[in-house]
């Protein structure tokens, strides 16, 4: 599917097959699509001020809603100074006859200055905000707290990433220049912020080279349990690689596949004849729904 109009960005993951995209020029407006049923739906535009933003999906399985947070902030370069960020949370929910976004209050006064990262459990959003910070979005009340990380873990790093361990919160710990093994934190309870549950798996010194030589990223997890780790560099039309770590039985296993959309469907369907980056999610489904 085309969105001809805008140049959109594509960095968080999928919710129950819906997908969130971000304008990168063209009008400011974020947009839901479904990939199943190519409806795309835009919401209204936003006004940034030359602060960056940042969007991420959410699902409310009480009330069946889909929405969208929007968070607009320097990043502490581009303001007159370091404490003056101006930062601002928008809430949008899809579908609905709401004509503009909500503005929410936070909890804290602390504002972050970075936003990595997504996952969402039982209608909460969970992102990373700092090396030892997350937030927590309650999708149904529009709630937005702050919860500690794990103590040895950094929830913003290029070797790092939250996910959805077995309907739970897990942050995943895979620096294969400084050590051979992942390391995984269970969150047990949010209230209390306990991470009571830490998993280590030692990786085989073949499966650390490849991690490695193919700047490996872990993209989340599948409905085996298993953690997905794929190249941060892939181009559309060429041969590469996806592995599956079992981090409780020190399992691995990888696929490969072949490349997708090479010359020959590029010019029959209109793509270019350019490769594409691409980025993998695990977990999608098909969702047959309409807004």
């Amino acid at each position: 599917m085309t969105i001809s109009d805008s140049v959109y960005n594509i960095r968080s993951r999928p919710v129950n097959g819906l997908v969130c995209c971000i304008p990168i020029r063209g009008p400011k407006s974020i947009a839901v699509c479904n990939p199943t049923t190519r409806q795309i739906v835009k919401l209204p535009e936003v006004t940034p001020n030359g602060r960056d933003m940042y969007a991420r999906l959410g699902y409310d399985p009480v009330g069946d809603e889909y929405k969208v947070l929007c968070v607009m902030m320097f990043d502490g370069f581009d303001s007159k100074t370091k404490d003056d960020i101006k930062q601002e949370h928008f809430v949008f929910t899809v579908g609905s006859r709401q004509k503009k976004w909500r503005k929410i209050e936070t909890v804290t006064k602390d504002p972050y200055r970075c936003m990595e990262g997504e996952v969402c459990i039982d209608g909460v959003l969970y992102y990373g905000v700092g090396h030892k910070r997350l937030a927590r979005f309650d999708v149904r009340s529009e709630k937005l707290e702050f919860i500690k990380g794990p103590e040895e873990y950094n929830a913003v790093s290029c070797y790092s990433r939250i996910i959805n361990h077995q309907g739970k919160l897990a942050c995943v710990s895979y620096d294969f220049y400084c050590s051979s093994s992942f390391g995984m934190w269970i969150l047990q309870d949010a209230e209390k912020q306990e991470w009571l549950s830490v998993e280590t798996s030692d990786v085989p010194c073949e499966w650390i080279d490849l991690f490695t030589e193919e700047r490996a990223t872990c993209t989340g997890e599948i409905h085996t349990g298993e953690a997905m780790l794929v190249s941060r560099l892939l181009e559309s039309s060429k041969l590469f690689c996806v592995y599956y770590c079992d981090l409780v039985r020190d399992g691995f296993r990888r696929g490969e596949v072949d490349g997708i959309a090479d010359l020959e469907f590029r010019r029959d369907h209109g793509i270019g004849k350019h490769n594409r980056q691409m980025l993998c999610f695990p977990g999608h489904i098909e969702n047959i729904m309409f807004f």
